[in-house]
């Protein structure tokens, strides 16, 4: 299953947007303009069905409230909206769309005002609508998704959605690792249980995965022999890096002697290695070489090929969209204006599609479009 298209609305940047979504997808704009934002949408979709999830913990807890969702722009319309529509590999579509409100003034918890759930193209197709009226206010400060009784006549798109994926290592968080992997809750996306979560996997599959890693990391750090998991003498996980030394026998170091961005590229492979739904990579780029950077479309689109894993990607880096093999259709643009944020697809501009018809990138062009329009204001930071 995958994601085919996402609208939103009253969603942080955006007022209104509809974002058609690829196998693999990119998303670019200037700083601020609703990249995280967009990827969050998702994200807010995993943490209403995961275990321990649901929409009070969604808004509240991870969002510090609808307050801080709805768009700054909404004006009149007081709800946020989310529709996503999901088609699966039997070419079933999936289409959910929820609306939430704040609720009674004293508790101001957020409360469904819609929910809607449709199979299309399905033996037999279902539509269920949701008729909050006839609700007491409980029920409303929950969604079908963690009901599972209400959703057993969807709990494919339920464990669809719980299984989205989001990652965006930061490497000072994996050398503290403050938090031990537990099955029973999501993996932490920042990395404190990235290592602990290697070492609690299944033998056979850990040494699929590590094997994949050591052969592509063994190309960006020549030295490297190889990486493995261990534990200590108090039963805390870490990871073993070999190299190739001067002498006899070879070095080794932990994480903690790890670059950021062996860190950062050892997260994402590990990531990518992995089995289950769509993953979300925040700016993948980010302490990683150029020629790396420049390595990645070409290496997410073997992952979605042999995995059927959706990827979606969020980045305003030259080197990462500026590869040939990239469709104007698997780009989302986004334009920063004064009354929210405008979305656009790669096929909407002509100089796009003329150039991927040459078989060229078109990194340049898409970059040059989205760049801040003032963004030539730093050249006069401290200017005399």
């Amino acid at each position: 299953m995958r994601f085919t298209r996402l609208k939103l609305t009253n969603w942080r940047n955006f007022r209104s947007a509809d974002v058609p979504l690829c196998p693999r997808t990119f998303v670019v704009g200037p700083n601020a303009s609703g990249k995280s934002n967009l990827l969050d949408a998702i994200r807010f979709l995993k943490e209403l069905a995961e275990p321990g999830g649901g929409l009070q913990r969604a808004v509240v807890e991870q969002r510090g409230g609808l307050k801080a969702i709805r768009s700054i722009h909404a004006r009149n319309v007081t709800y946020v909206g989310i529709e996503a529509a999901v088609t699966g590999d039997d070419g079933v579509e999936w289409v959910y769309e929820l609306r939430i409100a704040e609720g009674d003034r004293k508790a101001r918890l957020p409360h469904v005002v819609k929910e809607t759930v449709e199979r299309r193209a399905g033996l037999p197709s279902m539509t269920r609508v949701r008729n909050v009226r006839n609700e007491d206010p409980d029920e409303r400060t929950q969604t079908w998704l963690e009901q599972r009784l209400q959703s057993k006549d969807f709990r494919e798109l339920a464990k669809f959605f719980a299984s989205v994926e989001y990652s965006h290592v930061v490497p000072q968080v994996v050398r503290e690792q403050r938090r031990p992997a537990d099955q029973s809750r999501p993996r932490d996306p920042y990395g404190s249980d990235l290592i602990e979560d290697m070492a609690t996997t299944p033998i056979r599959e850990q040494k699929r995965r590590l094997g994949h890693i050591n052969q592509a990391l063994q190309g960006v750090l020549p030295q490297l022999v190889k990486i493995g998991v261990g534990r200590d003498k108090v039963g805390r996980p870490y990871l073993d890096a070999r190299y190739q030394h001067w002498r006899k026998p070879s070095a080794r170091q932990d994480e903690s002697q790890f670059s950021d961005g062996t860190l950062r590229l050892l997260g994402l492979l590990w990531t990518l290695s992995g089995k289950g739904g769509p993953v979300l990579l925040e700016e993948p780029e980010i302490s990683l070489h150029e020629k790396a950077v420049a390595l990645l479309p070409a290496l997410l689109h073997r992952v979605v090929a042999a995995s059927g894993r959706q990827i979606i990607v969020s980045t305003h880096s030259l080197s990462l969209v500026n590869d040939a093999g990239i469709e104007p259709r698997e780009v989302v643009a986004l334009e920063s204006t004064r009354e929210d944020t405008k979305v656009h697809i790669g096929t909407e501009y002509p100089m796009l599609v003329d150039i991927a018809r040459q078989g060229q990138p078109f990194g340049h062009e898409i970059v040059g479009m989205t760049a801040p329009p003032e963004v030539d204001q730093l050249d006069l930071f401290l200017a005399e």
